[in-house]
C-alpha cells in the first residue's frame, strides 16, 4: 500500500476544480512520483495515477467536493475540519486493484446501475 498525505502545502496550493492541481493530486505526485488526477466520470469519481485508474476514496470525494467550494486557502486554520490535511492509502501500482482506464460502474458495484 501507498500513503498518500494530504499536506497543509498542498492544500495552500491546490487550485479548486483542476483535476491535476487539486491538493488530492498534487499529493497523489508526491507518494507516486507520476503524473496524477482525481476526476468524475458520468458514473463515479476515480483517481488516475500514471495512466492507471481506480474507484477514488469516500474521504477522497468528500474533501474534492468542499475544496472545489472554496474560492482560495490563505490559512489552514480557516478550514472546516473536512478540509483539514488527511491521509489514505492506494495499491501499490502493480496491485491488479488498478484498472488501465477509467473503470465501468459494472465493475465498480458489481452490477449495471
Amino acid at each position: 500500500m501507498i500513503r498518500v498525505e494530504v499536506n497543509g502545502r498542498n492544500i495552500r496550493k491546490g487550485i479548486a476544480g483542476d483535476c491535476r492541481a487539486c491538493p488530492v493530486a498534487l499529493s497523489l505526485n508526491d507518494a507516486t512520483g507520476r503524473s496524477c488526477e482525481v476526476a468524475l466520470t458520468e458514473w463515479f469519481w476515480y483517481i488516475g495515477v500514471g495512466g492507471l485508474f481506480m474507484k477514488a476514496p469516500d474521504e477522497v470525494i468528500e474533501f474534492v467536493l468542499g475544496f472545489d467550494r472554496l474560492e482560495k486557502v490563505e490559512s489552514l486554520a480557516e478550514l472546516p475540519d473536512e478540509l483539514r490535511p488527511f491521509a489514505f492509502e492506494i495499491p501499490d501500482l502493480d496491485s491488479p486493484e488498478w484498472s488501465v482506464r477509467p473503470v465501468r460502474p459494472v465493475e465498480v458495484y458489481g452490477g449495471e446501475r
